[in-house]
């Protein structure tokens, strides 16, 4: 397996779908666990693990969002299998990164079956100044500040030298995007808030519809921003049965005679 991806455990011995997860700026597939622990046996779940950290440790932080894409495509088309559909899921950042990932499938003929976003920013935010701004001193409290970045990561300056390079570096990723696309995604769309997130507030996931070819269905569950974290179980069953809506329906067993 491309060490791109993680797996914790195996989906049952036939699974129906594939989930590929992107976690928010500056985190690693580990951030995930807890998430893809609550996946059902059917779902095959793997976190994408982006240079620069955990076991990519020893490679540089990622300076471009293409590149990012570009791998993040080819490792999810290394294992493509046509009669298995594929999802894919994004926190925060990692939405837009989901996101730009499912547009180059589709681009390749490789469509997958829809896309999961917990708390995204709006593909047609202006991140004009994220270099500068992932650059400043108070750059880390601000995170903080907006529920992006742990209490206990603030606090822990051990932990907080760990996590910052890779939060900054992934936030300065987005310096100059602009959605490109005059036409939708053709997937159909699930958004959830957190209704505790001030950052990327409910009513803020209406950005998504023109962007959602395939339908926009919105969510609000308890929570903050980070909901793969602090709510794991409840945002996997709504991704999970999101998934779950657009598979082909399985035949009844037959009784022997």
């Amino acid at each position: 397996m491309s060490a791109m991806l993680q797996r914790w455990r195996r989906a049952g011995d036939a699974p129906r779908a594939r989930l590929y997860a992107f976690a928010h700026a500056g985190a690693g597939a580990a951030d995930l666990r807890a998430f893809a622990a609550h996946a059902p046996v059917w779902l095959d779940v793997a976190a994408v693990r982006l240079p620069g950290r955990e076991r990519r440790v020893a490679e540089p932080l990622p300076q471009s969002l293409a590149a990012v894409v570009d791998e993040a495509a080819a490792t999810i088309l290394g294992e493509w299998r046509t009669d298995l559909p594929v999802f894919l899921f994004g926190q925060c950042a990692g939405g837009l990164i989901a996101f730009e990932t499912a547009r180059r499938l589709c681009g390749q003929g490789a469509m997958p079956a829809g896309l999961a976003l917990s708390a995204p920013p709006s593909p047609d935010q202006d991140f004009a100044g994220a270099a500068q701004i992932a650059a400043s001193a108070d750059f880390a409290a601000s995170m903080n500040a907006m529920g992006a970045l742990p209490d206990e990561v603030l606090v822990d300056p051990a932990l907080l030298d760990v996590v910052l390079p890779a939060l900054r570096a992934d936030f300065a990723l987005f310096e100059g995007y602009r959605n490109r696309a005059d036409v939708p995604l053709p997937l159909p769309v699930l958004a959830v808030a957190g209704d505790a997130d001030a950052l990327s507030p409910f009513a803020a996931l209406a950005q998504w519809r023109p962007r959602s070819g395939g339908g926009l269905r919105a969510c609000e569950i308890g929570g903050g921003h980070l909901l793969a974290a602090e709510t794991p179980q409840a945002l996997m069953a709504l991704v999970a049965g999101f998934a779950l809506e657009r598979l082909p329906k399985q035949e009844p067993a037959q009784e022997p005679v």
